[in-house]
């Protein structure tokens, strides 16, 4: 029963935290900014500033990139947090996610661009040697996602 009613805490928190989040008609509003600068400032108007207050006006999608993924992370680490002991290791594959497009990459052998650099997640795959790659992938574990071990 124990597990029954953290897990009603843990849907009780989710939900609320998702009603924090802007309607319609504020993303509505949002997509009438110009360029990115006015869009970046209306957003730290609106309950998005936590997830926008670290970004820089210089539009860097890069950037941009990393620090939603490091938002995205926060978060599941929270949710998982506030699961069953029993569920919390599932729901920390969802981690896994925002890593698998450069995962993609990696595994293609094309050189590694400049931006991969800076985020943290990604560095302990950054080989110029293809062998190297794969082997540090292989080695962590979340190898099933790009190994094809364990697939559906």
């Amino acid at each position: 029963m124990a597990a029954l009613s953290q897990m009603a805490y843990a849907q009780a928190r989710t939900q609320a935290r998702y009603a924090q989040l802007p309607d319609t008609s504020v993303w509505h509003g949002l997509e009438s900014a110009a360029h990115y600068p006015a869009y970046l400032e209306a957003a730290r108007a609106l309950p998005l500033r936590p997830l926008v207050a670290t970004l820089n006006r210089s539009g860097d999608v890069h950037e941009v990139e990393r620090v939603l993924r490091q938002h995205l992370r926060a978060a599941v680490i929270e949710v998982a947090g506030w699961m069953p002991a029993d569920w919390r290791p599932m729901v920390c594959w969802v981690l896994r996610l925002p890593e698998l497009p450069t995962l993609r990459f990696l595994l293609s052998g094309e050189p590694i661009p400049a931006w991969m650099y800076q985020d943290a997640a990604s560095r302990r795959y950054l080989h110029e040697d293809t062998a190297e790659r794969r082997r540090a992938m292989a080695e962590h574990r979340a190898a099933p996602l790009y190994t094809g071990v364990g697939g559906c």
